[in-house]
């Protein structure tokens, strides 16, 4: 039997031993027993920005310029699994960006880099409203990423 159990951004799959779930959680030498004996896999949870927008009319070449410079950047970080933007079929000023990370630490990487510095800097010329947030992708597709 494996019990799975969820650590920050993380989860565990330790095969049933008689050990309370505290005890992993505590880690310390018992922990990295288990681990080292195979016991204890690490599956990181991937992490998913949706990103939804309005820009102000007439901003649309400065829009789709930063999304585009945005995009290109993004695409090469080592951790960025997909990063695509979308504008509404029936509301032309509205865009969604919809990003997939390996992990927390890629999202962070993806935050610190020039051109999502150069993203935040433009944004305030074209974006009329914005919310976003992130995501732990739970119901994932199997199918290849492309």
């Amino acid at each position: 039997m494996t019990v799975a159990i969820s650590e920050t951004d993380a989860v565990l799959s330790v095969p049933f031993f008689r050990t309370s779930r505290c005890d992993l959680k505590t880690g310390g030498e018992s922990l990295m027993l288990a681990r080292a004996l195979g016991l204890i896999t690490l599956a990181r949870i991937m992490l998913a920005i949706v990103v939804n927008f309005e820009i102000h009319p007439d901003t649309e070449t400065q829009a789709l310029a930063a999304l585009e410079a945005n995009a290109v950047g993004s695409r090469t970080e080592p951790g960025c699994l997909k990063w695509e933007w979308s504008r509404h079929v029936d509301e032309p000023n509205c865009f969604a960006i919809y990003e997939l990370y390996v992990d927390r630490d890629a999202i962070d990487f993806h935050k610190s880099s020039a051109h999502f510095g150069e993203w935040k800097e433009s944004t305030p010329k074209f974006m009329k409203e914005k919310s976003s947030g992130i995501y732990e992708v739970s119901g994932k597709d199997s199918r290849p990423v492309t």
